[in-house]
């Protein structure tokens, strides 16, 4: 991604780092989708998934970095569709801001 304006990375609740844990994401219409982050922050991260989520949707989090496995809970922000010659693996990208909860220590720390 292109670099953050100062007000974007205040919109977004923190500075992003780049991420690369895995992630399960369920909401009312899908349990047990695999994901896989991008990038974090304490308040939210960016997810690339082969299912495809809703803008506005609550999804809850299985967040596996290193030895610890947290369950969080997100809004779906933002959902858009991987080019067809990106490198990405799966099609989706979903930008997720966790609610009253933050990411493991871990997470921050996986880039």
């Amino acid at each position: 991604m292109s670099s953050l304006s100062s007000k974007s990375s205040e919109r977004r609740g923190g500075n992003r780092v780049r991420a690369f844990f895995a992630v399960e994401l369920s909401s009312e219409e899908k349990a047990g989708r695999a994901g896989i982050a991008r990038n974090a922050s304490e308040a939210g991260l960016l997810v690339v998934t082969r299912s495809r989520f809703r803008a506005g949707e609550k999804v809850k989090l299985t967040v596996y970095a290193g030895s610890q496995n947290e369950n969080v809970s997100g809004r779906v922000m933002r959902v858009e569709e991987n080019p067809i010659d990106s490198a990405e693996i799966w099609r989706w990208r979903l930008a997720i801001a966790l609610e009253d909860a933050t990411l493991p220590e871990a997470c921050l720390l996986s880039a």
